[in-house]
């Protein structure tokens, strides 16, 4: 019989290969800020392209090519969306569309002349107050900044 002789092997050495940072809640926070404002202004072209639509004959080719616009900004609108609502808490998504008024205030008047009277502004600050009292009850309610969903 042969005679076998066991060998200890010693353990291999495990490379240090630094762990992969994970991004820290500001990086994340602001990237979720970030990826919303793009998803909103994404929105807003899609309201621009429903107001060019609509000074086109009904199945014309300018109303089809804006009406297409208007869909394609919406699927795209709607994937960009998803990934923001991954990153925050959705009343404060929700909050932060209150930014398509300034969008389409500003396409109102760079692109269809239309004029920014008082109680425009009114209005909007009106929202934007509304908002952040609802926004900032919800986040002492529930904890949001906390992280806490």
């Amino acid at each position: 019989m042969a005679k076998t002789t066991k060998t200890k092997s010693k353990p291999a050495k495990a490379e240090s290969t630094p762990a992969p940072e994970k991004p820290t809640s500001a990086k994340k926070k602001l990237s979720g800020y970030v990826i919303l404002h793009i998803a909103i202004f994404i929105l807003s072209l899609a309201s621009l392209c429903s107001k060019k639509a609509s000074t086109y004959d009904f199945m014309s080719w300018g109303f089809v090519l804006f009406y297409g616009g208007v869909i394609a900004a919406l699927f795209v609108y709607a994937i960009i969306w998803q990934q923001a609502l991954k990153r925050m808490p959705l009343v404060v998504a929700f909050a932060n569309k209150v930014a398509t008024l300034f969008w389409s205030l500003i396409y109102g008047v760079l692109l269809f002349g239309e004029g920014i009277r008082p109680n425009m502004i009114i209005g909007i600050l009106i929202v934007v107050v509304g908002v952040i009292l609802v926004v900032s009850s919800e986040v002492e309610k529930k904890g949001v900044d906390d992280g806490k969903r």
